[in-house]
């Protein structure tokens, strides 16, 4: 690094070396648009109103031992005079750290708007999620939400109750309950509602959902009992808090009192869509209550040889 001399150019004095003085530009990068390019009576502005109408950040700029210095004071001015070489670069190199964390705080600024995902750990820049919207917005109507929903239900019940008696019965919804709960909570779903004999489980995405519904009834002994399942998803609006109506709710539930003992069906779902340890076994015509004949209806299982190991205890 050059020392001071005491004296700088005029055309440096006033405007300060282009590298320098855009020093904040720079660390913008293209979101700040031409709005970051300095000028202004302190040394420049970075931002300006581009990017949505972001906060105007005026950085000042100061005489160094490379020229101008963006974020300096008059006491780094009166050393930069004197070339008193170790302070003066300790101030540059401060000057230099306030110019970056301000340049950085205005990307974020501007970038928000566009729903960037922030990094881990960065408080108040997480993009823009549904339910905090102005109440204005949601004072007339209830916009419907995106949701996954499978139905998973015990076959023969009541058959078996007959054979085996109550004590029996209460053992396997036991059973069934506690693979239902085990499985939803570690792929991130959440239970409904348990249905007697059956549970709903819920997703706000698809795929944990037909990996969840697909591993209970591929684990699930059914020696003595059959499970079968149906999954779908789409837009339901939820009332009272933890009820869902909806088209994709009563698909998932018609495609599991359609299934046969050890049945997953679903319909229209892609390979990519689904858990890659998950596939299309074959498809079938169904007729579902209320809502008529489907054609195509697919039949989900686990790929063949699939490792399930044994569960371990939470902790």
């Amino acid at each position: 690094m050059t020392q001071a001399t005491g004296s700088t150019r005029p055309d440096e004095q006033r405007h300060g070396r282009p590298d320098e003085q855009r020093h904040g530009e720079h660390a913008g990068g293209d979101a700040a648009g031409e709005g970051a390019a300095g000028g202004g009576a302190a040394g420049g502005t970075v931002g300006g109103d581009t990017a949505g109408g972001a906060p105007e950040v005026v950085v000042p700029v100061v005489a160094g031992p490379e020229g101008t210095v963006p974020g300096g004071t008059a006491q780094s001015d009166q050393l930069a005079k004197r070339g008193d070489p170790a302070q003066v670069r300790g101030l540059v190199d401060q000057a230099r750290a306030t110019g970056q964390g301000v340049a950085a705080r205005l990307v974020m600024a501007v970038s928000g708007g566009d729903h960037e995902s922030a990094g881990r750990g960065t408080i108040g820049t997480a993009p823009t999620v549904r339910g905090v919207e102005p109440p204005r917005e949601i004072a007339e109507t209830i916009t419907p939400l995106e949701r996954a929903f499978a139905f998973v239900d015990l076959c023969g019940f009541t058959r078996f109750i007959a054979t085996h008696g109550e004590h029996a019965a209460v053992d396997a919804i036991a059973r069934f309950r506690s693979l239902v709960r085990e499985l939803s909570a570690r792929r991130g779903v959440r239970v409904a509602k348990w249905l007697g004999d059956g549970a709903m489980i819920i997703g706000v995405e698809v795929g944990p959902t037909i990996a969840t519904a697909a591993e209970v009834i591929g684990r699930y002994d059914g020696r003595t009992l059959g499970l079968r399942g149906g999954v779908a998803h789409g837009e339901v609006i939820m009332i009272d808090g933890d009820d869902y109506i909806g088209r994709a709710t009563n698909l998932a539930a018609r495609l599991c009192q359609a299934a046969d003992p050890g049945e997953l069906l679903a319909v229209g779902y892609s390979a990519e869509a689904l858990p890659p340890w998950v596939r299309v076994l074959g498809t079938r015509r169904v007729n579902l209550a209320g809502i008529g004949r489907m054609n195509g209806v697919q039949r989900l299982g686990l790929v063949p040889d699939l490792d399930l190991p044994t569960l371990s205890p939470p902790g």
